[in-house]
C-alpha cells in the first residue's frame, strides 16, 4: 500500500470515528475556536520573540501539520475521543511556548511566552467547558421528528392487506397496535417520556384519520446561543454559574395522515393537542 493510500485510509478512520461522536456530545463552537487560536498564536508569538525557525526536512513538517491536522479533527468528536488530541495538541502549544522563553530575544519574550501559556491553559478549560455546555436540543428534536416519521409510515403499512388481514375497511392502528404488528419498534406509549418529549396520540378510525405528536416534556425558553461563537463563551457560562436548561426541545411536532411534519415553536404545555390545532402549525421542511 502506497503512503497516499494509507493517509487517505488514516482520514476515512478518524472521520468515521468522529461522525457518531460528534453526534453524541459534540462540543461547543467556542471550545474548537479556542483551541485552533493556538496555532495562529504560536506563528506570531514565535516572530514577535524572534525565534529563529528550526531547520527541519519537508517530509517532517508536513507529517507534523497533518497529525495536528488530525487531532483538530478528532477535537470535533468530543468525549473520550478527544483526549488524546486535546493532549497533542496542548503540548504542541507548550512546547513552542517554552522555545519562546529559551530563545526568544529580548525581554519580551518572557511576556510572549507565558502569554501563549496562558492561552493553551484558557483554550483546554474552554474545550471542557463547552464540552459539558452541550445543548441537546437539536438532537432531540431530530430523534422526535424521526420518530414521528416511523409512527406514519407503520400506518400506511397498517393498512395494507397483508396487515389488514382481508378486512373490508382497513383503519389506522394506536401505537400498541403497530408495535404488535411489528411495524413500530421505538416502544412508545401515549404521555410517558422517551429522551425529552412527551409523544400523543389522535386515532379517528371511523374517519380513518389519526395524528401523532411530540411535545417537550419540560418548559424550556429559548436562548440566544452566539456567546458560544466567541472563545471563552462556554467557559464564561461555566464561571457564572449559569445551568444548562433542560434536556428537552424547543420545538412541537405533530403528523397526521397526510404524513407532513408538522412543528410549533414554545407551545403552552398546559393544553392538549389538538387536530385542529396542529393544523395551524408550520410545515416542517
Amino acid at each position: 500500500m502506497k503512503t497516499a493510500q494509507r493517509i487517505r485510509l488514516l482520514v476515512a478512520l478518524v472521520v468515521c470515528c468522529v461522525a457518531p461522536a460528534y453526534a453524541n456530545n459534540p462540543p461547543q463552537p467556542d471550545g474548537l475556536f479556542s483551541i485552533l487560536l493556538i496555532f495562529p498564536a504560536v506563528i506570531l508569538g514565535r516572530w514577535l520573540a524572534g525565534v529563529a525557525p528550526a531547520s527541519k526536512s519537508l517530509a517532517k513538517r508536513l507529517s507534523t501539520a497533518f497529525i495536528l491536522l488530525v487531532c483538530v479533527i478528532l477535537c470535533l468528536g468530543g468525549t473520550g475521543l478527544a483526549l488524546v488530541p486535546l493532549i497533542i495538541i496542548a503540548g504542541y502549544g507548550i512546547v513552542r511556548a517554552t522555545q519562546i522563553l529559551r530563545n526568544g530575544q529580548g525581554r519580551k519574550r518572557i511576556l510572549i511566552g507565558s502569554a501563549l501559556l496562558g492561552l493553551v491553559l484558557f483554550a483546554v478549560t474552554d474545550y471542557f467547558a463547552s464540552l459539558l455546555s452541550y445543548d441537546p436540543a437539536a438532537a432531540l428534536e431530530y430523534v422526535a421528528v424521526s420518530r414521528l416519521r416511523s409512527l406514519a409510515a407503520a400506518e400506511q403499512e397498517f393498512r395494507t392487506p397483508t396487515v389488514a388481514k382481508g378486512a373490508s375497511s382497513p383503519t389506522y392502528g394506536t401505537m400498541a397496535e403497530l408495535e404488535e404488528a411489528q411495524l413500530f419498534s421505538w416502544n412508545l406509549t401515549p404521555n410517558t417520556i422517551r429522551s425529552g418529549y412527551i409523544y400523543g396520540e389522535g386515532i379517528d378510525k371511523p374517519h380513518n384519520q389519526f395524528f401523532f405528536y411530540a411535545v417537550p416534556a419540560f418548559p424550556r425558553k429559548l436562548e440566544s446561543r452566539w456567546f458560544h461563537f466567541i472563545p471563552g463563551g462556554s467557559l464564561l457560562e461555566a464561571l457564572l454559574g449559569k445551568q444548562r436548561g433542560a434536556e428537552t426541545g424547543y420545538r412541537s411536532f405533530a403528523v397526521d395522515e397526510t404524513g407532513v411534519i408538522r412543528f410549533m415553536v414554545q407551545r403552552n404545555l398546559g393544553t392538549p393537542v389538538t387536530r385542529e390545532e396542529i393544523a395551524t402549525w408550520k410545515t416542517f421542511p
